[in-house]
């Protein structure tokens, strides 16, 4: 919703002011997602992820290798096998691999709400890293490259700055979270990170 207003109002500011007044504004890009999950404290959730799933990695790795084999045998064996053998080594294969998808989709699902919990939780943060930023750095635009409808159809990589953003979180992580941070985690939306990110507000 953030990123259509503001590509009105950038519409808008063009047919007002003209090309070249919106090529002088300070603008730059950033992704929320990567910037908090390139932290130190972002690598480390995610390892920790690795190793809590590494389980269920092992037991679908295992499966799709059951799958393959018996794929193999249907293609090498398929005209010296009568149709029960056939019909059996069919229905195996597809039991299994019924069993990899529905797995896999569950394993990706439970990711996904891992990293989506992680970063709701990191958005206060976030926030407060894009607040100082604006005003020591004093943008006038800062556009949010990991949405779903993307801005720009080519960006100049000095413009990105996901980079200074992860160095800033690293540091303000070091640091400790601020008490008035603290005390609003609980209270943050999972959409903070979008509003704190678009439009530099």
């Amino acid at each position: 919703m953030m990123s259509r207003i503001f590509r009105i109002s950038v519409v808008c500011f063009l047919v007002t002011f003209g090309i070249s007044a919106f090529a002088q504004l300070k603008i730059a890009a950033v992704s929320a997602t990567a910037a908090i999950l390139g932290t130190e404290d972002g690598k480390a959730k995610q390892e920790e992820w690795q190793k809590e799933y590494k389980p269920e990695f092992d037991r679908l790795k295992a499966l799709r290798d059951e799958i393959n084999v018996l794929s193999d045998r249907y293609r090498t064996d398929i005209d010296i096998m009568s149709d029960n053998e056939k019909t059996a080594l069919e229905l195996d294969i597809n039991s299994k691999t019924t069993r990899l998808q529905n797995g896999q989709q569950q394993l990706d699902a439970d990711q996904a709400s891992k990293v989506q919990l992680y970063l709701q939780e990191q958005a206060s943060l976030f926030q407060a890293v894009m607040t100082d930023l604006i005003a020591v750095e004093g943008y006038d635009a800062i556009f949010r490259l990991d949405i779903q409808e993307p801005i720009f159809l080519h960006l100049n990589a000095k413009h990105n700055i996901t980079a200074k953003v992860i160095e800033k979180l690293n540091e303000r992580m070091e640091e400790g979270l601020p008490e008035e941070l603290t005390e609003t985690e609980d209270d943050t939306e999972a959409g903070d990170a979008d509003d704190s990110a678009e439009g530099g507000e």
